[in-house]
């Protein structure tokens, strides 16, 4: 199956599941701001998705959809072997950075 056809269809499923789950949020949201962020998310997402595969179904097979495996590829490869290539240290850093920050928040609130 060609990366195309999985985007193309993929799009079209969340396009016709995601309504109906979007519409049974906006009775259990508190906030509807967050309903309609995602509404306006899961909007372009499918359109940017469908775009793509439309794209890469209308290109020549010999230059998009060989880049487009081979960076699929790529990326398999730096998950499989279960570390980021270089950004490790920086993400371990952010995380940590952002786990004291909400755990003050959460101190701060509870004291």
């Amino acid at each position: 199956m060609s990366p195309a056809f999985a985007l193309t269809v993929g799009a079209v499923v969340v396009a016709w599941l995601a309504p109906p789950m979007l519409e049974r949020a906006v009775g259990r949201v508190r906030d509807p701001v967050a309903v309609l962020l995602a509404w306006w998310g899961t909007t372009a997402a499918v359109l940017a998705t469908f775009a793509t595969g439309v794209a890469l179904l209308l290109a020549p097979e010999t230059g998009v959809e060989h880049w487009a495996e081979h960076l699929a590829h790529h990326c398999w490869l730096a998950m499989r072997h279960g570390q980021l290539p270089a950004q490790d240290e920086v993400l371990g850093v952010a995380g940590v950075a952002d786990a004291a920050s909400r755990a003050a928040g959460l101190q701060r609130r509870w004291s």
